[in-house]
């Protein structure tokens, strides 16, 4: 799936270039450069889940962090639509359909979908869920799969706060 992804965002432009601790650098041809992200967290895939998420902002040249923190989410259909903010339904019952076909067609489909999250509100999220996430005991619930603050605290992120995920596509 992962590769898929990456051929398919080549194809339209945008290229893998490098990783490196906290950061992905990607080629942007149809600016004509590199553009460095930083990644902040990366929210896990499980099946239980179903998708993953990456929260991340653009550096400068310096390094120094430009634009909003971006959570930008894969996964199931079933996962991702109820994640999604209302108002988008030309563009989702469009790409609801075409997955169809492709599943007819025995292809495999992942909905993408992305949120600009309000600093404030993201600053505290992240101080929470790296707390949750360093908690042996919520760790251990999360393992048992029981209710757990880390997963309650991906799930948060996730509907952006409450005002839903912007549909990319499929």
């Amino acid at each position: 799936d992962d590769e898929a992804l990456v051929c398919g965002a080549r194809h339209f432009g945008l290229a893998f270039e490098r990783r490196s601790p906290g950061k992905l650098t990607v080629r942007n041809q149809l600016r004509g450069r590199d553009e460095v992200y930083e990644v902040i967290e990366l929210l896990d895939f499980t099946s239980a889940r179903k998708r993953m998420s990456v929260v991340a902002r653009a550096l400068d040249d310096r390094g120094a962090p430009i634009g909003p923190v971006t959570i930008y989410l894969k996964g199931a259909d079933t996962a991702v639509e109820p994640r999604l903010r209302p108002g988008q339904d030309a563009n989702k019952n469009k790409t609801f359909d075409a997955m169809g076909a492709f599943s007819a067609e025995g292809l495999r489909t992942l909905v993408c979908a992305q949120a600009e999250l309000p600093l404030q509100k993201f600053e505290t999220w992240l101080t929470s869920y790296r707390a949750a996430a360093a908690d042996l005991r919520e760790v251990r619930k999360r393992q048992r799969d029981e209710p757990n603050a880390i997963d309650r605290l991906m799930d948060e992120v996730e509907h952006a706060f409450g005002d839903g995920l912007q549909l990319v596509g499929a």
